[in-house]
């Protein structure tokens, strides 16, 4: 279903800058050459069955949902029946940097399957799409993002979609 990478590729390229931690400090430096940081988890690792169980389709797998891949960040997408999940995934990212994101908002402390986050809409989201993200001890973020089906007649606030789920997602990325 094409309706979902068109929608999301403004959606998360916003996000994904987000997520990514994009700074604008413009000072160079000069440091000694460490180790490259690891990749960010890849959320196309999800195991098939919990896809299913989270309601969505694993055949309409896209490792690109966006078309883009931004430094240090992985995403992931499927479908359902009323809508489409991105997981993004980096390495860098904090929630400070999400919650002080120019046009991010509505921010709600959320706990899903134990694990505290944060539910936000960005500033072209509407009352079809939502995010949540979450912090990693290894450093960076899980992010999930839904968008709903403009055909769906299902109106339930896309962030009460999105958090059973997530719930059925989290226990597969890292801690």
């Amino acid at each position: 279903m094409r309706w979902i990478t068109m929608r999301w590729v403004g959606a998360l390229t916003a996000a994904g800058l987000a997520l990514t931690g994009c700074g604008t400090d413009d000072k160079t430096t000069t440091a000694p050459t460490t180790a490259q940081a690891a990749a960010p988890w890849d959320a196309c690792s999800i195991p098939d069955t919990l896809i299913r169980q989270a309601g969505l389709d694993p055949a309409t797998k896209n490792t690109s949902p966006t078309g883009a891949q931004w430094q240090g960040a992985k995403d992931c997408g499927w479908q359902g029946k009323e809508a489409g999940v991105t997981v993004v995934s980096n390495n860098t990212g904090s929630l400070e940097q999400v919650r002080n994101k120019y046009g991010n908002r509505d921010f709600v402390t959320v706990s899903v399957d134990g694990r505290t986050g944060m539910q936000y809409h960005d500033g072209s989201d509407t009352d079809d799409s939502c995010v949540l993200v979450f912090a990693v001890r290894t450093g960076g973020l899980v992010g999930f993002l839904i968008l709903r089906n403009p055909l769906s007649k299902d109106r339930t606030p896309a962030c009460e979609q999105l958090r059973p789920i997530a719930s059925m997602l989290v226990p597969a990325f890292p801690a």
